[in-house]
């Protein structure tokens, strides 16, 4: 048993899901269903509101007993978790150390942390779920990181949905930084031919950023896979290019001369 007045990562967990039950919204929860085509539990928190609410957590367990309580807290939550809020809640609360990786610093998310979170992604349940977890802070371990790299052509031939769409997701920031772009092209020729949507849209949203930051090697990889890449990867990849470059690739992409 704790001794009185120390505050454990259970006493925390329970107190978070508590706070998270009690401060959310029913309508607005009922109007997030629109985003999802699958069902989705929501307390109906707003992004920014639950955002305060986990950095100030987060401040008051660090203070409490350290990163290691901090990191305990955060997993136990996603594990846990029921709803969409807890699952980004224990995002969150790391968010401050993934933020000091992409800007250079140090950071006690490490090789031991990295695969404590990689058991979060089958738990995954939803999109955006996916999103937070791979963008917010798996993708900048990788950044910093480049030997967790080979984990995600791991992911990508998961029979998870969520595994392969985190696959892709997870290297946004890296290609924003000219970063792995090999391994971007291996990737996606191995995911190329999945039909899951979310999948496709993960990809597509990944080759889109490449553009964005690196359009002399994002444009000959899309002209040498147009004619076998799915129509929506394209129509995404293609967002932010040139009238002109889109044209091309689209219009190819449909046989046409």
């Amino acid at each position: 048993m704790a001794k009185r007045g120390i505050r454990t990562a259970e006493h925390f967990l329970r107190r978070i899901v508590k706070d998270l039950r009690s401060g959310g919204n029913r309508d607005r929860a009922r109007s997030q269903q629109h985003f999802f085509k699958e069902p989705v539990k929501r307390h109906g928190w707003r992004t920014a509101d639950l955002r305060r609410y986990a950095a100030a957590m987060g401040r008051e367990i660090e203070a409490a007993g350290g990163e290691k309580l901090l990191f305990e807290v955060a997993d136990k939550l996603f594990h846990a978790k029921k709803t969409g809020e807890e699952a980004h809640a224990a995002v969150m609360l790391l968010d401050p150390q993934s933020r000091r990786l992409l800007r250079g610093k140090a950071s006690f998310l490490g090789a031991a942390e990295f695969r404590r979170l990689e058991r979060w992604i089958p738990l995954i349940t939803s999109w955006d779920e996916c999103d937070d977890l791979c963008h917010s802070v798996l993708g900048p371990m990788i950044v910093s990181h480049p030997g967790y790299i080979s984990r995600v052509f791991v992911w990508a031939r998961s029979r998870n949905r969520w595994s392969r769409r985190a696959a892709c997701v997870a290297l946004v920031h890296s290609v924003r930084r000219k970063l792995h772009t090999k391994e971007v092209f291996c990737l996606a020729e191995m995911l190329l031919k999945d039909k899951d949507d979310m999948v496709r849209k993960g990809l597509g949203w990944l080759l889109r950023e490449m553009g964005k930051a690196n359009p002399s090697s994002q444009v000959p990889f899309l002209m040498k896979i147009k004619d076998k890449a799915p129509r929506l990867v394209l129509r995404i990849a293609c967002e932010k290019l040139t009238p002109s470059a889109k044209a091309q690739i689209l219009r190819k992409a449909e046989g046409q001369p």
